[in-house]
């Protein structure tokens, strides 16, 4: 008999902060970084986004086991994380986000 996997998502958004006396033209692509901890119940990703995203542009897309985020900053330049594979398919019931 075969038993379908699921993990229940779970994301820590985290907005990083400027860097002091770095002018903005020496600043490097804005980049989404995650981090992945997994567990047979539960998948946490830490997101860390640039402190120029507009929060309400953070956007996580599930697509089974793959999760991608999206985000725009707020001269509305878009940027994205790399492609997230996760052991299981994710069950969007329970899941929730801190920032």
């Amino acid at each position: 008999m075969l038993r379908k996997l699921s993990v229940v998502l779970s994301l820590v958004v985290v907005f990083s902060a400027a860097i002091p006396g770095r002018a903005r033209s020496q600043d490097p692509p804005a980049v989404i970084r995650v981090q992945v901890r997994e567990t047979p119940e539960e998948a946490v990703l830490r997101i860390r986004v640039p402190a120029d995203v507009a929060p309400d542009s953070v956007d996580i897309v599930v697509n089974g086991r793959q999760v991608v985020v999206f985000a725009r900053d707020r001269e509305g330049r878009p940027l994205r994380s790399r492609i997230i594979r996760l052991r299981a398919p994710v069950v969007e019931e329970g899941a929730e986000a801190d920032y």
